[in-house]
C-alpha cells in the first residue's frame, strides 16, 4: 500500500514592518497631511488646545508608522511584538485572507473588512510568506467556505 506523504511544515517566518524606513514616501505624506489638518483646525477654531489635542489623536492612531512591530508566523499561529508586547492570532481564529502585490491581510470574518483584518507587510519574503499561509490556512479557509485572492 502507497503512503501518502504529507507536505513539511514550512520554516518560521519573521518579518519586521516599519513604515518610516520601508515606506519613506508614504510615511512623510500620512505626517504632512496630519500637520496640515492640524493647521486647519487651527484656523477654523483657533484654539490651541484643540489643534495640539487633534495632533497628539492622530498621532496615535497613526502609531504604526513611529514603531516597528515584529511579525512572526509558525506552528502557533501568527504573533504581532511591538516594544516587547506579544499579541498571537491563532490560525484558527483566521477566517480568511487575502494575497496582495504589497502585503497580506488577515481577516477575522469572511467578509473583508479592515476594521476586523490585519495586514502584514512582505518585507521580502513574500514566498515565505505565502507558503506559510497557505500551509496553515490553505485547508482551513477552504473548508469554511472563504473565499481567497490570489493576485500574481
Amino acid at each position: 500500500m502507497p503512503s501518502v506523504r504529507q507536505p513539511l511544515a514550512p520554516n518560521d517566518v519573521v518579518v519586521w514592518n516599519w513604515p518610516l524606513r520601508d515606506e519613506v514616501l508614504r510615511s512623510w505624506a500620512l505626517l504632512i497631511g496630519a500637520v496640515i489638518l492640524t493647521a486647519l483646525i487651527w484656523v477654523i477654531w483657533r484654539s490651541a488646545a484643540f489643534a495640539l489635542f487633534t495632533y497628539a489623536m492622530l498621532a496615535l492612531a497613526l502609531w504604526r508608522l513611529w514603531l516597528p512591530v515584529k511579525w512572526e508566523l509558525g506552528l502557533t499561529g501568527v504573533t504581532m511584538v511591538v516594544l516587547g508586547f506579544h499579541r498571537r492570532i491563532p490560525w484558527l481564529s483566521i477566517a480568511r485572507f487575502e494575497m496582495r502585490d504589497d502585503g497580506v491581510w488577515l481577516f477575522a470574518d469572511r467578509e473583508a473588512s479592515s476594521q476586523r483584518g490585519t495586514f502584514i507587510a512582505y518585507a521580502g519574503e513574500r514566498e515565505r510568506i505565502k507558503a506559510c499561509i497557505e500551509y496553515y490556512l490553505g485547508t482551513w479557509t477552504a473548508a469554511t467556505e472563504s473565499t481567497r485572492s490570489f493576485q500574481a
